[in-house]
């Protein structure tokens, strides 16, 4: 087992301690990467370890060794039951803290470079020149920048900022508990884009007091569990207006930030973290056994590239066993890697090449423990695969759901065919949402297990991330007050673009919408038209696609993500939204229509508004803004494709136990 609690040696390069192009770092990367490949389970204190590993594309969906559902995240924690002695023992005093007609500002750690506790220096003076006189910033600590910053204070002549130096740890959770406010900041780095576990982060939990931190990283457990405000980006002043905001709060409104502080505690205290680490443990223990014995065999001929879900069951298929792929995909040069194998010939004849590739793999194997087909396409060499070669057990992913009577080409219904004939087959069918697993259920009761995986999917940027050229592009066209409203669907008449521009006129004065994506040659026409018939030029903005790493800056900058379906088709009616997460991920609340599993999912977790009048919509989500939002970082922290697939695993594993 891996423990991670620093990227070494991402950190050195990340902070310019050497250079990227230093050849020293071959080597120092190269043994991370092998202690990643090597590792049974790698655990990360900083929750985006997974977002760190796909960036160096070291992941089995980028070619690389490293499997994802191996990769774990434990924070650092905090000791509750010894903190909550200490406070009851402790009898460490100070004048400041006991002084009632102060508001307490409290830091509490090293005072080092890397914490940037100097600039409390200028948030001081920002105060003082706000003449917020009853607010004093409290710091203990020791560290190399001690007497530089003493000097500071002394050389300003600050009466409202003084450094108290260090005591012992136990008297630590008396002072963060006789705080008003505690805070930290951070120094600027790309490497807080995987998150951090400050231990004093947790220990300021413990004190059920609110967190200021001066500056965002991702993965924050402030606005996780809304117990403080993360600035977006650290000065003097903001930080210092925020501080008398927190002064001047309404008693009620600062008592739900203790509260939500408390909460957020009692998630990381060691003893709930220990049984994580315990489980995490448990689980290679099973997955060793069961790993030695199950020989799969997964054949998907949707482009992988493209479907995060496709990538998903692969992960899957490497997570039951000794997994052999058969993928589709447009890449150049692919051919084989890792165990698994790319078929790249486009049309007709390069489906029958596709098919006979799945065929001569089958035949290859010793024996096929799980047969794992992932699409209607798949089901033609799935099925003759099945027949012949007589898995144990078979796994059906049904991605779509298509009734063949109303299926218009002969393509189409050849794929239905197929699909059906593989659903009599299959021992564990794969739905994509509730409502897909209770129709089918209803509809195609042959004995089979249904079992669900939400298509959850995120966006995630690659190694090349140009942040400066996108905002450069992006910029003009984001920087105005109005709510911005993105739609990932294109000019898709299709996905229902005509009637989100048609709310426009309603909406313009405080609404601009984006769409983002392609479309057809008469979609593109039909929508430029209506934009120009209703005159809602200036309010709505044809952006066309955009790469991975385009569209996830773009996302982030807007504020309502909307989600259009049908109800043309039963794969439109119990649609499977991945957009909708994609949006989530971004922390955008959803505005979408009323088909079955979206307004499940908006009515239960509370991230958006769902109905009939679409433009209602848009303004429900408008006039309660904040509860959306909150609603949504809650809900992004809740999925997470990892834990799915873990329990999509068990379940499986289970089942054939059976």
């Amino acid at each position: 087992m891996a423990d991670i609690t620093d990227l070494w040696p991402e950190s050195f390069a990340a902070l310019g301690l050497i250079k990227r192009g230093n050849p020293l770092l071959i080597p120092m990367y190269a043994y991370e990467k092998r202690m990643y490949k090597k590792a049974d389970a790698i655990v990360f204190s900083m929750e985006g370890g997974r977002d760190y590993i796909m960036d160096k594309r070291w992941d089995r969906s980028h070619g690389g060794p490293v499997d994802l559902n191996k990769v774990y995240h434990i924070g650092n924690g905090v000791d509750l039951e010894k903190f909550r002695k200490d406070l009851l023992e402790s009898d460490y005093s100070d004048c400041d803290l006991e002084n009632e007609d102060l508001f307490k500002v409290v830091y509490t750690g090293s005072i080092r470079t890397a914490n940037r506790v100097g600039e409390l220096v200028n948030v001081a003076k920002a105060l003082k020149e706000k003449k917020a006189d009853n607010i004093k910033i409290l710091i203990w600590g020791e560290g190399d920048r001690r007497d530089r910053i003493s000097r500071d204070i002394d050389s300003e002549g600050l009466t409202n900022i003084v450094i108290k130096g260090g005591v012992p740890k136990t008297a630590i959770p008396g002072i963060l508990s006789g705080s008003d406010l505690n805070i930290y900041l951070l120094a600027d780095s790309p490497l807080y884009r995987y998150g951090h576990s400050l231990n004093k982060s947790f220990e300021y939990l413990a004190s059920c007091r609110p967190i200021l931190a001066g500056s965002a990283s991702a993965y924050s457990v402030v606005d996780r569990y809304q117990c403080g405000v993360c600035l977006s980006k650290f000065s003097p002043e903001e930080m210092a207006d925020e501080i008398i905001r927190f002064s001047e709060m309404p008693k009620e409104e600062y008592d739900k930030y203790c509260e939500s502080a408390s909460k957020a505690a009692e998630n990381f205290d060691f003893k709930i973290l220990t049984k994580k680490l315990i489980n995490i443990i448990s689980r290679q223990d099973v997955e060793h056994k069961d790993k030695d014995r199950l020989n799969i065999l997964a054949i998907g001929y949707n482009d992988y590239r493209f479907s995060g879900r496709i990538r998903a069951m692969i992960r899957l298929a490497d997570r039951l066993g000794d997994a052999v792929s058969v993928l589709h995909t447009g890449e150049d040069g692919a051919v084989k890697a890792n165990g698994r194998y790319y078929h790249t010939r486009e049309g007709n004849m390069g489906f029958l090449s596709f098919v006979s590739l799945a065929k001569r793999t089958a035949k290859a194997l010793p024996g096929i423990d799980i047969l794992m087909v992932f699409d209607r396409r798949s089901s033609v060499p799935g099925y003759r695969i099945a027949k012949k070669y007589l898995p144990k057990f078979i796994v059906q992913d049904m991605a779509e759901l298509y009734d063949i009577r109303k299926v218009k080409n002969f393509t189409g219904k050849a794929g239905c065919f197929f699909e059906h004939r593989m659903l009599k087959k299959a021992d564990i069918v794969i739905c994509a949402n509730e409502a897909r697993r209770d129709y089918m259920e209803r509809h195609y009761d042959y004995g089979c297990k249904y079992l669900i995986y939400e298509n959850s999917g995120w966006l995630e940027y690659s190694d090349e991330v140009d942040f400066a050229a996108m905002e450069r592009r992006f910029h003009p066209m984001l920087d105005n007050e109005k709510v911005k409203i993105v739609s990932t669907a294109g000019t898709s008449l299709e996905r229902g673009t005509d009637r989100l521009v048609g709310c426009m006129p309603a909406l313009r004065d405080t609404a601009a919408l984006y769409l983002v994506g392609g479309g057809t040659d008469r979609d593109n026409d039909t929508v430029i038209g209506l934009i120009e018939e209703l005159g809602v030029s200036d309010a709505v903005h044809v952006i066309g696609r955009l790469g991975q790493n385009e569209l996830k800056y773009f996302l982030s900058r807007c504020d309502i993500g909307a989600v259009i379906y049908s109800k043309d088709d039963l794969n439109n009616i119990y649609c499977s939204s991945g957009k909708l997460y994609e949006y989530a991920y971004e922390g955008l609340p959803i505005a979408a229509t009323d088909n079955e599993p979206l307004a499940r999912l908006c009515t239960e977790k509370g991230i958006g508004a769902s109905g009939p009048d679409l433009e209602d919509s848009i303004r429900t989500v408008i006039s309660d803004y904040e509860y959306y939002k909150k609603n949504v970082l809650s809900f992004r922290e809740e999925f997470s494709r990892q834990h799915l697939i873990e329990e999509l695993g068990l379940k499986i594993l289970d089942e054939m136990k059976r």
